[in-house]
């Protein structure tokens, strides 16, 4: 099913875990369940609260390259995101959606400088090259 913006609605996946097969539901940055973890466990250490909640991003990219190019790679740019919160996973294609979902996460969160969610990066040097100027 397609949603707002073309993006895909409630799509599943069938992950191999320990236990088995299981299907996972897929959400983009339009069906994202933000009120399922709005009134998660806090944790507060020197006047900041930080949501207890597990979160970790992740970008796949790939290299492109050009014959007029002056550098041995020619350029390189992301494809796809994901991000995990909790049990859900969110995916998205451009930073454009990933910086429309920041920004609801911040707002339906209630981030601010005193309270804040934690977001692991898988290989954070690498992909802070892709991000760093947004």
């Amino acid at each position: 099913m397609h949603g707002m913006n073309g993006l895909l609605m409630n799509q599943t996946v069938k992950i191999q875990t320990i236990d088995g097969i299981k299907e996972e539901i897929i959400y983009n940055i339009n069906d994202f369940p933000y009120n399922k973890i709005l009134f998660s466990q806090t944790v507060r250490k020197n006047k900041i609260t930080y949501l207890n909640i597990p979160a970790a991003f992740d970008i796949e990219t790939t290299n492109v390259k050009t014959p007029e190019s002056s550098t041995p790679t020619g350029y390189a740019f992301m494809y796809h995101w994901q991000i995990c919160i909790d049990k859900y996973v969110i995916f998205g294609r451009t930073w454009e959606e990933w910086l429309k979902f920041i920004d609801n996460l911040q707002v339906k969160l209630q981030l601010t400088n005193n309270r804040r969610l934690v977001i692991y990066v898988h290989n954070l040097a690498f992909e802070f090259q892709f991000f760093r100027n947004f």
